[in-house]
This record gives C-alpha cells, sequence and structure tokens, in this order.
C-alpha cells in the first residue's frame, strides 16, 4: 500500500486577502501580476492566496508602517527638544 502524504494549505479569498494586507483587490491583484504574492486563479474570477503568504506580507506592512510612523514621529520630538532647549531662560536676579 502506498501512502500519500497530503499538504494542506490554508487559503485565503481575494477579498480577505485584501483586508488583511489593508489593501485595495486591485492592488492585491497587481501584486500577484508583479510577482509579489503567489495566487490561485480558479475559473474566471475566483481566486486564493496562502495564508501564510498573506499573514507574513501583512506583518512586513505592518512593521513598514511602523517604520514610517517612527520616523515621522522620531523628528518631531527632537524639534521639539531644539526648540526648547534654545528659549531663553528666566533668570532670577537676587
Amino acid at each position: 500500500m502506498l501512502a500519500v502524504a497530503s499538504q494542506s494549505t490554508e487559503m485565503v479569498s481575494l477579498i480577505e486577502a485584501a483586508r488583511m494586507l489593508d489593501l485595495d483587490k486591485r492592488t492585491v491583484l497587481g501584486m500577484v501580476r508583479r510577482g509579489q504574492l503567489a495566487g490561485l486563479r480558479i475559473g474566471s474570477r475566483l481566486w486564493r492566496f496562502p495564508r501564510a503568504e498573506v499573514e507574513r506580507l501583512a506583518g512586513f506592512a505592518q512593521d513598514a508602517r511602523g517604520a514610517v510612523q517612527a520616523a515621522t514621529v522620531l523628528p518631531e520630538r527632537a524639534i521639539h527638544a531644539v526648540a526648547s532647549a534654545t528659549q531663553p531662560h528666566a533668570t532670577v536676579s537676587r
């Protein structure tokens, strides 16, 4: 008897992938065309994507958003620190 191991990969729909990536459906399909995301086309309209890959991309996108947010917040803090450091301080004379 020959046993065949089946590898089951959980798949998500185009709508689910777009929600997970916080992108428009057309953007997700553009990623497929550019080879940035593997997708399986079923018939002429249905798409399925490996959940693990979509989650990986979603995590990368979240990290990138955090880096962008940090890059915009840190300079504001630095500007505030410089501005407050250059303000003349009141002196008390005795």
